[in-house]
């Protein structure tokens, strides 16, 4: 009878400890919660500057090379995209960043694609739009994002663990990466600007009145 009551003792205090440590884990959750929705505001701004000059790539590459099946997959993942981002009136951090990631896969392996095909590194229009879109390198503004998220990390894993995070409302969330590799790419110049017409040129292209 007193181990019997010892046990129910041990199992009582056990469930109070973790009671307890599910009420006090919390604040600290909604806290990381709150600075990853903020973080997130401003990286997504960011994006959205990025995949547009994505989208006048993809635009680019389809001028020349209308069949290349990687095309199809930027544009599913960019319609994907705006369909994330306007199912809700606030940047949302739950479903977007999945999604960026695999915009950002397609959008590497399409640079990839024209960096290493002379008809499209050879066409200026698609040349422009690929130094473009690699010119809006989004990691400076998503790094603060990225830290949030390993913070908010931390916090669903300390005790009483992510189970419980999660019957409180904070799932896991994701960050998001820029491939690297991008910055390894043998990258064609830029087309060279026609000059501006001169007089000469003015006069060689005027029609001599008759008579």
């Amino acid at each position: 009878m007193r181990k019997r009551s010892s046990i129910i003792v041990i199992v009582v205090g056990l469930v109070a400890v973790t009671i307890a440590s599910v009420v006090s884990m919390y604040p600290s959750l909604s806290d990381a919660r709150d600075t990853v929705e903020a973080e997130w505001s401003t990286a997504e701004q960011a994006l959205e500057a990025r995949y547009d000059a994505l989208a006048e790539l993809s635009r680019a590459v389809r001028a020349v090379q209308a069949d290349l099946e990687l095309l199809d997959e930027v544009d599913d993942a960019l319609g994907d995209w705006k369909a994330a981002a306007s199912q809700r009136p606030t940047p949302d951090p739950d479903d977007e960043p999945p999604v960026a990631n695999r915009v950002e896969g397609a959008a590497a392996r399409l640079a990839r694609t024209v960096t290493s095909r002379p008809s499209l590194r050879g066409n200026g229009d698609v040349v422009l739009a690929l130094l473009g879109y690699l010119g809006t390198d989004p990691t400076a503004a998503l790094q603060p994002y990225n830290d949030a998220v390993q913070r908010f990390d931390r916090a669903r894993n300390r005790f009483p663990g992510p189970f419980f995070a999660e019957i409180l409302g904070f799932d896991a969330l994701s960050t998001v990466e820029v491939p690297g590799a991008l910055a390894e790419l043998d990258l064609p110049d830029p087309p060279t600007p026609e000059p501006p017409p001169t007089e000469s040129d003015a006069e060689a292209t005027t029609p001599t009145p008759a008579g």
